[in-house]
């Protein structure tokens, strides 16, 4: 267990396995892309990893936070690192995104956050021989439509969706998304050279209505902060 700065929300401090993973700068752009205007807001982080997303959100003085994540030796992490920075009032759950059935009523946040595993699993993929590295990239425990289907019976009407996921599986979450009714409002494509936009941010909302904005973030390594990349 190493402890490491949380990027550069100081003071804040987050605990790492260099044996697992580390949070990577898709959780720092999930983070930064919630509206902070919904501070007041109930929000989940599915899939929460070591915190990192809970601990950033409520850098921004969110309030009431839950994270959910499987990995018991991953939670752990979490934990030690809410214990680090004296924070008290995000929930960390060492549970399945597949069991919310078991552990909320339906509609019961306003906002989910995700940044799942993006790999989908088949006689072809490569898959990591750390288990732990492998659950957590590949679709192993939680596939799309678990993901999708799970995080509409969470959210409230008109509740919203932020996910950050494979650019390559943009026409699978549409397609799966509308079958739930989460409807998709805002796509931002993000390149992570000037030639290659594969990574994208998604805002889907329950039950909302259709029109989609399109955003473009040129070749992210550019950028000295990334937390001053949307407007708040």
């Amino acid at each position: 267990m190493i402890k490491n700065d949380l990027f550069d929300y100081e003071p804040y401090k987050i605990y790492q396995d260099n044996q697992f993973f580390k949070f990577s700068l898709d959780s720092i752009l999930l983070g930064e892309y919630v509206d902070k205007k919904n501070k007041d807001k109930k929000v989940i982080d599915l899939c929460c990893g070591n915190g990192a997303i809970p601990l950033i959100l409520h850098y921004y003085g969110f309030s009431n936070l839950t994270g959910l994540e499987l990995q018991k030796p991953i939670y752990d992490l979490a934990i030690a690192s809410l214990k680090e920075n004296k924070v008290e009032n995000i929930n960390i759950i060492n549970d399945d995104v597949n069991n919310v059935r078991h552990l909320f009523k339906s509609e019961s946040f306003d906002i989910v956050t995700c940044n799942p595993p993006y790999f989908k699993t088949n006689h072809s993929s490569l898959i990591n021989d750390n288990e732990i590295k492998a659950i957590a990239r590949h679709e192993i425990k939680l596939d799309l439509d678990n993901l999708l289907k799970n995080a509409a019976y969470l959210l409230t009407n008109n509740g919203i969706l932020y996910m950050v996921h494979r650019s390559e599986r943009l026409f699978e979450i549409a397609n799966i998304s509308n079958h739930y009714h989460l409807t998709i409002k805002e796509v931002v494509f993000i390149a992570s050279n000037q030639d290659n936009y594969d990574m994208v941010l998604i805002k889907l909302i329950k039950n909302g209505n259709d029109g989609v904005k399109i955003k473009m973030i040129n070749d992210i390594n550019s950028y000295k902060s990334y937390k001053n990349m949307f407007e708040r």
